[in-house]
C-alpha cells in the first residue's frame, strides 16, 4: 500500500518476524550499565557484569570468552535453564549449600541442560501441537536424518491423530512430535524424552512387528501407568544402582540376563 489504512477479511492472521529486544528493555540494561551483546552478556553462573545482577533466559547470551555465541539459553528448556539459576542464586544466598561445588566445579564453561526444548501450541483449526526434542541450533530435519547414526523413526497416521517418535542410535527416544485435533497427555509424552524403548514396553520391536497402529492408543494403555509416574525416573536410578553394585557372574542363565538388565539402562 502507500501508507494508508488497508483492511482485509480473513479466517485467520499469522504474524512471524525475527525477534528483538524491545526498546524498554534495551533502555534499563543500558541504565544499569550492564554489558549488551546483542543480548544481555552473562557468564557461566548467570552472572552480568555487575555480580549482583543474575539474568537468565532468551534475552542472555554467553560471554564472548566461551565460544559459545551460538549457544543460548533460547537453545534449551526453559524450566532447566531456571533450575540451574535457582542453583545459582541458592549458592548466593546459603554458602553452605549442597549444589554449591558442583557449580564452582564448573566457572569456565558453560552449564550443561540435559532436559529437551518443549514447544506446545494450539494451532488454527484446533489443532493441537506438542514437539519434544532435543537441544540443537535448529539444523533441519532432512540434514539431520541424512546422518547414517541418526537411528529409527516410527510414525503412525490415524483419526486420532499424527505421531512421530525417533530412536537415536543408542535406541533412546530423542524426538517426539504429536498433533491431534483432540487434546492428550502433554505432560505424560515429555517423560519419553531420553528413555531406553526397551522401557517403553520394547516400542521399536512392536512397531516393527505391526503390534502398534496408534501411538495414542498405545501410550494410554495400563503398562504406561508405571512410566508416567512422577516417581519413575527413582526407580531407574535406584536399579541402575542397584545392578551397578551386583557383581555379574560369568556364564549361567542369571549372569547373562543381568547382562542384559544393565545394557538397557545404559
Amino acid at each position: 500500500s502507500d501508507g494508508g489504512r488497508v483492511e482485509l477479511e480473513c479466517e485467520a492472521l499469522v504474524y512471524l518476524h525475527e525477534k528483538h529486544v524491545d526498546q524498554m528493555t534495551f533502555q534499563a540494561v543500558n541504565d544499569a550499565y550492564l554489558v549488551f551483546d546483542h543480548r544481555l552478556v552473562i557468564d557461566s553462573h548467570y552472572r552480568t557484569n555487575d555480580p549482583h545482577i543474575l539474568a537468565a533466559g532468551p534475552l542472555t547470551k554467553f560471554s564472548r570468552k566461551y565460544y559459545s555465541d551460538q549457544w543460548t539459553h533460547a537453545n534449551y528448556n526453559s524450566k532447566t535453564v531456571g533450575h540451574k539459576l535457582a542453583l545459582s542464586l541458592l549458592a548466593k544466598l546459603d554458602p553452605t549449600c549442597c549444589g554449591q561445588d558442583e557449580l564452582m566445579g564448573y566457572q569456565e564453561l558453560t552449564p550443561v541442560y540435559p532436559g529437551p526444548k518443549v514447544q506446545s501450541a494450539l494451532l488454527p483449526g484446533g489443532l493441537h501441537f506438542l514437539s519434544v526434542a532435543k537441544p540443537s541450533l535448529g539444523e533441519s530435519l532432512a540434514s539431520l536424518m541424512e546422518d547414517p547414526n541418526y537411528g529409527k523413526v516410527l510414525i503412525t497416521d490415524t483419526e486420532n491423530g499424527y505421531f512421530r517418535i525417533h530412536v537415536n542410535q543408542y535406541n533412546r527416544v530423542q524426538t517426539i512430535t504429536a498433533l491431534s485435533s483432540q487434546e492428550f497427555e502433554v505432560e505424560n509424552y515429555i517423560c519419553l524424552y531420553g528413555l531406553h524403548q526397551k522401557i517403553v514396553n520394547d516400542l521399536v520391536l512392536r512397531f516393527e512387528e505391526n503390534l502398534i497402529q496408534d501411538f495414542f492408543l498405545y501410550l494410554r494403555e495400563p503398562w504406561a501407568c508405571a512410566v508416567f509416574h512422577d516417581r519413575f525416573s527413582d526407580l531407574l536410578e535406584e536399579a541402575w544402582e542397584h545392578l551397578s553394585s551386583t557383581p555379574l557372574h560369568e556364564g549361567g542363565e542369571g549372569g547373562e540376563e543381568g547382562e542384559e538388565e544393565q545394557h538397557t539402562l545404559e
